[in-house]
């Protein structure tokens, strides 16, 4: 083959020196290269940490004791911890446009253990959904019903960390809730704490438009009422409130009652005065007004004053009242035109001297008309009964004394004992006992258990049937009875309103009858509740009725404060603390759980039933024991008796007195046994 046609097929390849590797240098190579890229991942991954991950954290592993190995309370803790480092671990659902809302988890013992995120980004109470908010007012409700502390319920919230409302929570609802009241101080030297009347009273009235729409009354009728309470030993309290009378019954219970104003000190015309000069201004303005704006509804206004006996004569700026003891007159007498006075009268006669003033003393502190001042039907009770329940009292002593003179065997104080016994069957607790001197010596003086108006009714109702024999004067509490029934009547209709006079004297002289016959029914003895009884009440039950002016709702009033003052304040702002706390319940009205409506089975049950199975019920501390019967018989045995146990125990004394004698007879048992 020729050479030129031979290099035509052979196909000539350059290589350079350079490009030549030796097989034995490849390992070393690629070792090389597996280096350089470990170097540049351990790079990569420094990168995505710093820029990728910023909310990752190294320390997010567990160094120590697993879920299921630790204390509940340590629990609490890794479960706090795990929440946030999960929290972080998942930062990139938001790329996805997702949000982490719970967590559902499984420890290895199987507890099932649940990380909610949907709160935890509102930590406080304003950040909360409205749901949750009702949750926490429900709860501030109740701890100020039931005088909660704070550091009473904080340890209530860490028992449960996961049902209960966190304590912070609570604080901050408080805050919250207080700051929707504007309260300042009232004027003068005694400490005193006040809201705006005016604004407490729109605020009272929209709440009842919001409820009644177009059904609401355009005329209102507002009731002021006052009255002092003893707070302490040392601390008295006036509470100055209003209440809607369009409320029906809730003015009887404190929901109906509106604080306006709380001061530090006794009631008495000069501090209301200087204490109540704003909220009088402001009452004073919306008297002579007659109306008031609230939401665009102009509300027809009807100011009336109400209270016990004291309070409105404190604030009508007049003398203690006198007893009236002619009965002879028509029941229109003292409503004449000759005999009625007026508030300018009054004012008036203030301002003159000496025997000129007719006991107006000051001019009154509030221009309401005084046929619209209605005295309080609550303490109108209490103030008669006193003297009913004084008198039975005396009588049955002196029935001891008289049987005691002549039989001198007759066990000391029996009658009283009865008496005793009776108002118990009634379902009160009472007892009457000596009062001793300044030395601890017994005395000729008695005094006997205090009755709340709700035991008063009671005793009035059942001891003339229950105790009959030692009542003299039966039909005298019994008559009452059918009088106050008619005051306590919400809507009395003609023919009682009619009645009520002629029943009320007829009472008041059976009253007097019995003067001379027992003691304390003479005509020193009516009162002045007694003539306002016969006199002015029938005015108000035939223009207004009388027991929506009760002050019951008042008084119960008294008791919240008096609660708050004692287990909600630490005293360094009691006037305030009170006024804040009254204002929380009326505006969490809503949230009190409302019980299961009672279905009445037996009728007789809470007259009767009740104190027999109450009375069935065993008393350790009260019940004697056996062997103490001879004991407690000492103090009911008689001069003649003492003396004979001494001489079976040869005993000789010449001690006359006999509770000395019978402290000697318990000594010498005592010293026997």
């Amino acid at each position: 083959m020729p050479r030129g046609k031979k290099l035509k097929q052979v196909k000539k390849l350059a290589i350079h020196r350079h490009e030549v590797e030796d097989p034995n240098e490849l390992p070393r190579r690629i070792a090389s290269l597996e280096e350089e890229k470990a170097k540049l991942q351990e790079q990569v991954d420094s990168l995505e940490a710093k820029d990728c991950c910023k909310h990752c954290d190294s320390t997010n592993a567990n160094k120590g004791l697993t879920y299921d190995s630790v204390s509940k309370t340590q629990k609490q803790r890794k479960l706090k911890e795990l929440k946030t480092n999960a929290e972080k671990s998942l930062w990139f659902l938001e790329t996805f446009g997702l949000k982490l809302d719970s967590l559902s988890l499984i420890a290895l013992d199987g507890e099932k253990v649940n990380l909610q995120y949907n709160g935890s980004q509102k930590s406080a109470y304003q950040f909360l959904s409205d749901e949750d908010k009702d949750r926490v007012k429900s709860v501030v409700y109740i701890t100020d019903k039931f005088c909660v502390s704070d550091a009473a319920y904080h340890e209530f919230s860490m028992i449960d960390q996961e049902g209960l409302v966190r304590s912070y929570l609570i604080k901050q609802c408080k805050h919250a809730l207080n700051k929707l009241y504007t309260i300042t101080r009232t004027p003068g030297e005694w400490p005193g704490a006040q809201l705006s009347f005016t604004a407490e009273l729109k605020h009272q009235i929209s709440k009842q438009i919001e409820q009644l729409g177009e059904q609401m009354p355009s005329t209102q009728k507002v009731k002021i009422s006052g009255d002092g309470a003893k707070m302490s030993r040392v601390t008295n309290f006036v509470v100055l409130s209003f209440s809607l009378l369009s409320e029906g019954e809730k003015v009887m219970s404190a929901k109906g009652v509106h604080p306006v104003g709380i001061l530090s000190g006794k009631e008495d015309y000069s501090v209301l005065q200087t204490a109540g000069k704003d909220l009088f201004q402001e009452i004073n303005e919306l008297i002579a007004a007659g109306k008031i704006n609230v939401n665009g509804r102009e509300i027809t206004l009807e100011f009336y004053l109400g209270g016990d006996y004291k309070f409105l004569l404190t604030l009508l700026g007049m003398n203690a009242a006198n007893s009236k003891g002619d009965m002879s007159k028509p029941v229109d007498f003292y409503w004449s035109d000759d005999m009625r006075r007026s508030i300018q009268e009054i004012k008036n006669l203030s301002l003159k001297s000496g025997n000129e003033k007719f006991g107006c003393n000051h001019p009154p502190l509030l221009n309401i008309p005084l046929q619209n001042i209605v005295p309080d039907e609550l303490h109108l009770m209490l103030r008669i009964t006193d003297i009913l329940e004084r008198n039975l009292i005396q009588s049955t002593l002196a029935r001891d004394k008289k049987a005691e003179l002549l039989n001198t065997n007759l066990a000391k104080g029996i009658y009283q004992h009865k008496l005793c016994a009776a108002i118990k069957k009634c379902g009160v607790s009472f007892n009457i006992w000596q009062k001793p001197d300044e030395n601890g010596n017994s005395t000729d003086k008695y005094d006997w258990t205090s009755l709340m108006g709700t035991d008063k009714k009671k005793v009035l109702e059942k001891l003339p049937d229950t105790f009959p024999d030692f009542l003299p004067p039966d039909t005298v509490d019994t008559d009452f009875q059918d009088v106050y029934g008619i005051l306590t009547t919400w809507s009395p209709s003609q023919e009682q309103v009619d009645s009520f006079f002629e029943k009320a004297i007829q009472w008041v002289k059976l009253f007097l009858t019995l003067d001379g016959v027992e003691e304390g029914y003479g005509k020193a003895n009516i009162t002045p509740y007694i003539h306002m009884m016969c006199y002015h009440v029938p005015f108000f039950l035939a223009s207004t009725g009388l027991k929506c002016f009760t002050g019951q709702g008042v008084e119960k009033t008294n008791d919240v404060i008096r609660r708050l003052y004692h287990l909600k304040s630490n005293k360094y702002d009691s006037c305030k603390d009170g006024l804040q706390a009254v204002k929380r319940l009326d505006e969490l009205q809503e949230f009190e759980r409302h019980p299961r409506k009672y279905r009445q089975c037996d009728r007789t049950y809470w007259e009767n039933g009740i104190m027999e199975e109450r009375q069935k019920r065993p008393r350790l501390s009260v019940t004697p024991l056996e062997g103490d019967a001879d004991e407690l018989n000492i103090d009911l045995l008689n001069h003649a008796e003492l003396k004979a146990k001494l001489k079976q125990m040869n005993v000789k004394t010449r001690i006359k007195n006999v509770d000395r004698l019978r402290q000697l007879l318990k000594d010498h048992i005592y010293a026997a046994q």
